[in-house]
């Protein structure tokens, strides 16, 4: 909060910045999300001007090194040499099948950098990796509406109660999957709200439904 004041930054405004609810600035400020995610702690550090790791642990300097290379750049395209960008897809899934996946709107926006040793130590390529934004709340409090994810395409065989991006009917969706024993699938909303009822897709009409990839992280 002081750094932000310092800068004479409004909650809303520096949610605006970073690309995330001002519910979760507020969150950061009162120590109810004690650790940030990567592609936020860059962010912020650098907006305010701050050593990431005293922003995320309060060790260490509290500016970074004068002179040094900027740990993450918001609207630059190169990434440092630690992290790399994955694309960001939007709109509609145009078709998929076949292994293969395209879209509406794909690009790197500069928008989500991840650690490569993170990638590497969850088995994930960028190239078999999207992040996808999330629309209404049928997934909270799992997933809230603007939340991103990331979407593991080279991960698509099902396990059950995993949280997936899929196409039914190519229409898209981040939904969690549970297998039935008749060889049937339950397409799952977490949120309890009787206007998110349970989907059941019965094993002879499993083709209307394609996996896109499973959700391996989710951010504000």
């Amino acid at each position: 909060m002081e750094c932000r004041e310092e800068l004479d930054l409004s909650k809303a405004e520096l949610a605006r910045r970073v690309g995330v609810t001002r519910a979760t600035v507020s969150m950061w400020e009162s120590g109810q999300i004690e650790s940030l995610k990567d592609d936020n702690l860059l962010q912020l550090a650098d907006l305010l001007n701050v050593s990431p790791r005293w922003l995320n642990s309060g060790r260490g300097p509290k500016r970074a090194p004068q002179g040094g290379t900027p740990s993450y750049q918001v609207r630059e395209p190169d990434a440092p040499a630690s992290y790399t960008f994955v694309a960001r897809v939007q709109g509609a899934m145009l078709s998929a099948g076949a292994g293969r996946v395209t879209w509406e709107h794909e690009e790197i926006d500069s928008s989500h950098a991840f650690r490569r040793d993170w990638m590497k130590r969850k088995g994930l390529s960028v190239r078999d990796c999207r992040i996808v934004g999330v629309q209404g709340d049928s997934m909270a409090p799992y997933l809230q509406n603007g939340d991103v994810v990331l979407v593991n395409m080279g991960d698509r065989a099902i396990k059950s109660g995993e949280v997936y991006a899929i196409a039914v009917d190519d229409e898209l969706r981040v939904k969690r999957l549970v297998k039935r024993a008749d060889g049937g699938l339950e397409v799952r909303s977490d949120n309890p709200s009787p206007q998110y009822p349970l989907e059941v897709i019965d094993a002879e009409k499993i083709d209307r439904l394609n996996v896109i990839g499973r959700v391996v992280w989710r951010g504000g």
